[in-house]
C-alpha cells in the first residue's frame, strides 16, 4: 500500500528522491516550481518531513546528492546552476565552475569528483567541495606579549589559500 504524503509536502512536481545510504532512514526530496522551500529532508523514512531550504531563496531545484562520508553537505543542481550546503541546509552557496545553467543531473566518481549535467551546456566535473580549517598551534590563545617582542605563529590548514591575522592591543 503506498501512504499519500501530500499533506506535509508542498503540491508541486518532485523532481528528485535521494536516499541517504550512510544514514539510515535518512531521505530528500527536491520540487520545481515558483514558491519557495524546494529542498526537504526525513529523518524517518519519509514519515515526516521539514524543509532544509535554508537562505537558497525561490530557486527550482532538479536534482540532490550527498557526500559518500560527510552527511551534512549536500549538493543540489538546480535551474541556476549546482549549489552546496555544509550544514544540512541551513546556508547554501553557489559552487563556481558550472555556468548560470540549468542542472538536470549529479552524479558522484569514484575518485570523488562531482559530475553535472547541465540543459545544453554539457557537462562539467569537479573536485568535491571540502570544508575549509585553520587550526592554531601556537599561541595557543590568551597569552600576553611585549610590544616591541618577536612571536613566532603556526598553523596546520586544509582548502585555506589566504589566512588573516588580527591583533588586538587591549
Amino acid at each position: 500500500k503506498w501512504d499519500t504524503l501530500v499533506s506535509v509536502l508542498p503540491a508541486k512536481v518532485v523532481t528528485r528522491v535521494y536516499c541517504d545510504q550512510s544514514v539510515s532512514g535518512t531521505v530528500y526530496a527536491t520540487f520545481s516550481g515558483s514558491t519557495p522551500l524546494h529542498v526537504y529532508k526525513s529523518t524517518d523514512q519519509g514519515t515526516n518531513w521539514v524543509s532544509i531550504s535554508g537562505d537558497l531563496g525561490d530557486i527550482p531545484v532538479n536534482c540532490i546528492i550527498g557526500h559518500p562520508t560527510i552527511s551534512s553537505t549536500l549538493y543540489i543542481g538546480t535551474d541556476a546552476g549546482v549549489f552546496v550546503t555544509t550544514n544540512g541546509g541551513t546556508n547554501w552557496q553557489r559552487e563556481s565552475g558550472v555556468p548560470n545553467s540549468g542542472v538536470i543531473d549529479l552524479g558522484l566518481t569514484s575518485n570523488n569528483n562531482l559530475v553535472a549535467a547541465t540543459h545544453g551546456r554539457s557537462m562539467f566535473r569537479a573536485p568535491l567541495f571540502t570544508t575549509p580549517s585553520v587550526t592554531l598551534l601556537s599561541p595557543n590563545g590568551g597569552q600576553s606579549f611585549l610590544v616591541s617582542s618577536q612571536q613566532t605563529i603556526s598553523w596546520i590548514s586544509s582548502n585555506v589559500s589566504l589566512v588573516n591575522i588580527e591583533l588586538s592591543t587591549n
